[in-house]
């Protein structure tokens, strides 16, 4: 592990957003890349919670929305077992930019989990940073976890919660987070499962829906990569790209667009290599 550097809130270190809480903490522990909190000011920044026990679709929701948004935020979380690890790693192998905030101190002896040593030198090692109040040498306990949960919410822009229960941490979060006027993100789930009772009451009570990484861009008036493509797209290809929505073969396209052979072929070899489009059999489909 490297060196432990102690911020004090008169540092040009200190996150300016951390303010926003009621008890914004005295000072902050760090490991890693400081300069990441300078960036927290004027850089985009999306907390990403969720339970410790996620269900294979919860898996799927983080894997697909965090690759997607690494390039445009930096990923705050907890570095709990579960949906937070799974963030944080996600987002390291996307060579995005990742703070894990713990309920404990930040030395090597005092991280816990003890199961995610190996999480916490791969984010140093990928110039990620690791932060915490508490000073070294302090263990966690079940009163650390709140705590360090408002200081999520007080460095994010906005909380995404993936899978949470009714009574957890992940929940605290998005109340800390509303408390501070953050914006809160939460994915769906089904009516049956425990892990979705949570982000359903939380979209109940005006939480933003949030069926993929384009819902959030939208939100913070990102225009993502796709958005930026499809806006230089030709009218010609724009019709193709609307036709072909739910799958369309060449002798359909040839039908609804009034176009020879050869120049739906073009069409289709220009929106291939735009990487907006797949050949399923005899079909093309949008690839989002």
């Amino acid at each position: 592990m490297e060196n432990i550097i102690k911020i004090e809130k008169q540092s040009e270190y200190y996150p300016k957003k951390l303010l926003d809480l009621k008890d914004p903490p005295k000072c902050l522990w760090t490991v890693g890349n400081l300069e990441l909190l300078k960036q927290t000011q004027d850089f985009p920044t999306l907390a990403v919670v969720g339970t410790r026990r996620y269900s294979e679709y919860g898996k799927i929701v983080v894997r697909k929305i965090v690759q997607e948004l690494s390039s445009y935020f930096i990923i705050v979380s907890g570095m709990a077992l579960g949906i937070d690890a799974l963030s944080h790693k996600i987002c390291i192998e996307n060579n995005g930019k990742t703070i894990a905030v713990l309920g404990s101190g930040v030395d090597e002896e005092s991280i816990y989990p003890r199961e995610n040593i190996r999480l916490a030198k791969e984010i140093l090692e990928k110039q990620g940073l690791i932060i915490s109040e508490l000073e070294p040498g302090t263990k966690a306990t079940k009163f650390t976890f709140p705590k360090r949960n408002r200081i999520i919410a007080g460095l994010s822009d906005g909380v995404l919660v993936i899978e949470a229960r009714e009574k957890s941490g992940t929940i605290i979060t998005a109340n800390f987070a509303k408390e501070i006027k953050r914006k809160v993100f939460a994915v769906p789930g089904s009516v049956f499962s425990v892990n979705s009772k949570g982000t359903n009451n939380l979209i109940k009570e005006g939480a933003i829906l949030t069926s993929g990484a384009q819902d959030i861009l939208n939100s913070f008036g990102i225009k993502s990569s796709y958005n930026k493509i499809i806006d230089n797209l030709s009218e010609k290809e724009r019709t193709l790209l609307k036709f072909i929505e739910n799958g369309c073969d060449i002798d359909e396209l040839v039908e609804k667009l009034n176009l020879s052979v050869p120049e739906i072929l073009k069409l289709i070899t220009q929106l291939e290599t735009k990487n907006l489009i797949d050949q399923v059999g005899d079909k093309y489909y949008p690839k989002i």
